[in-house]
């Protein structure tokens, strides 16, 4: 059991607050507000610091990041500059000006003196915040960019898009190396709206490669689609030359648009804050929710996590800092899931239910190579003897033969499940259980993962009737995932759930 409370209500701010996070020692909290001021709170006991407020902007303040290894604040603002701040006296250092648009996020690097921002402008810069130099600018996305982070080796930047898309950077070509479409808009008009990478490196953070180094760096998004999205990126320096991004979870339990997501110090819990006033912390791991907060008036904006892990601050558009004790928490186990993957489309899992999967039949010895070659639910179905000998060098001729016959036998399961479902909630490329129907320009509804890649293989006709497709546009089929989810809930079921 998870076990939350709300220990302090600050009401300083006169407006929407937009960003929160904790100083370095855990001790302090600061907030930036659309009331054009940023300010720093005692933990303890709540009051204001004296030199509190910060009052350079002009306009809203965005934003707010703190420096792991100075003690530095940067503060970005809809005025399009960001300031650079001395947390421990708030001196005004400096002020950062080139952008063209309004700032959206902050992020710094977590072992060089580098500060990444960016903006409404679609551009990313990255600065150095001893000599306040600009290093780099970083173009090509064609929508406002929300919000970036540097990648745990400082070679990469992740950034998303209004338009919901992630791109990686590659700092030293200034190239954008992958591009994913991670998040629709929904009706907040926002695609994805925070982003955040995991302490632990991996998918799971026992998963690690024969030489020992992790083989994944694992992040969060969240976005206007009320969904949280867990993903693993594998980078040139920690997989292959190409840089590769590969859906882990989708975790659902907001029912409107996720402002912010954050992992805790040390990677066990993460914490998504919503427009539906809530906020819910996750096993990351399992993609389980621990507990739900309540309390807020208003939406959700914000979300920070203290560097101990005993606390947690939330913003809100009811212009209060909430700031959380979490008196205990207990982690999903691998049992928990399992028992949850037999009402889950095989061909739905990700690389891990995979292997969680492979671990309940008794081959935790393969769980590395499933990893490195991302074996997912859709790829399990199509493994056989010569793919197994030859493509995952599994030797034993024993061990072959009892994963193809697991294999069979969740086919088996899986073709009796599905024989009770209504044949409408099927996608008719796949047959398999819809989770995210969308309509295209043919007017027939199919699960979003497939039609995309019926489209992305150059195919301009319809795959039902081979006519002429119009568009390529999709449109989410809101309604018939509404139907599908009200199917399964009276059954206790979470089939439409994935």
């Amino acid at each position: 059991m998870t076990t939350v409370k709300n220990i302090r209500t600050i009401s300083a701010h006169k407006n929407d607050i937009n960003c929160c996070v904790f100083t370095s020692d855990g001790k302090a909290v600061v907030s930036a507000s659309a009331d054009k001021t940023t300010r720093v709170f005692n933990v303890k006991n709540g009051k204001e610091l004296v030199f509190s407020p910060l009052c350079e902007h002009i306009y809203s303040v965005t934003t707010c990041a703190l420096s792991p290894i100075y003690k530095i604040l940067a503060t970005g603002s809809r005025d399009c500059t960001v300031i650079l701040w001395e947390v421990t006296t708030g001196r005004k250092i400096t002020v950062l000006m080139g952008c063209k648009g309004a700032i959206r996020c902050c992020s710094f690097s977590e072992n060089l003196p580098y500060l990444a921002t960016c903006s409404e402008d679609s551009s990313i810069m990255v600065w150095n915040i001893l000599t306040y130099e600009l290093l780099n600018t970083l173009r090509g996305s064609e929508f406002a960019l929300i919000t970036c982070r540097f990648t745990p080796d400082d070679l990469y930047i992740i950034s998303g898009s209004l338009n919901g898309d992630i791109r990686v950077w590659d700092l030293n070509s200034s190239k954008c190396m992958n591009v994913v479409l991670a998040h629709d808009c929904g009706a907040s008009g926002v695609g994805l709206s925070s982003c955040d990478f995991s302490p632990k490196y991996g998918a799971a953070s026992n998963l690690e490669s024969s030489s020992g180094k992790s083989v994944c760096f694992f992040f969060a998004t969240c976005g206007g689609d009320n969904l949280v999205k867990l993903w693993n990126l594998y980078t040139a320096s920690a997989y292959s030359e190409e840089c590769s991004i590969q859906p882990y979870s989708v975790l659902e339990g907001h029912s409107s648009p996720v402002s912010d997501c954050k992992f805790s110090i040390n990677g066990d819990l993460l914490g998504s804050c919503s427009v539906d006033k809530s906020v819910i912390l996750w096993d990351p791991e399992f993609g389980k929710v621990l507990t739900v907060l309540t309390g807020h008036t208003r939406y959700i904006t914000c979300i920070a996590f203290s560097p101990d892990g005993r606390h947690i601050a939330t913003g809100s558009n009811d212009k209060t800092l909430r700031i959380w004790e979490i008196e205990h928490y207990q982690k999903c186990s691998a049992s928990s899931v399992i028992k949850t993957q037999c009402s889950t489309s095989v061909n739905k899992w990700t690389v891990h239910e995979v292997c969680v999967w492979l671990s309940s039949i008794g081959f935790d010895i393969y769980i590395d190579v499933f990893t490195r070659n991302a074996i997912d639910g859709a790829e399990l179905m199509l493994l056989d003897d010569y793919s197994l000998s030859n493509g995952l060098n599994i030797v034993p001729l024993g061990h072959r033969n009892k994963i193809i016959r697991e294999i069979r036998q969740l086919m088996s399961n899986q073709n009796k499940h599905q024989s009770v479902i209504p044949h409408e909630y099927l996608c008719p490329i796949t047959l398999e259980l819809m989770t995210d129907p969308v309509i295209a320009a043919d007017g027939y509804t199919y699960e979003r993962a497939f039609i995309s890649m019926w489209l992305d293989a150059g195919n301009e006709t319809s795959p039902m009737t081979n006519a002429p497709l119009a568009n390529r546009l999709l449109v989410p089929n809101r309604s018939l995932k509404n139907i599908i989810k009200s199917y399964f809930e009276p059954a206790g079921s979470n089939c439409a759930n994935s």
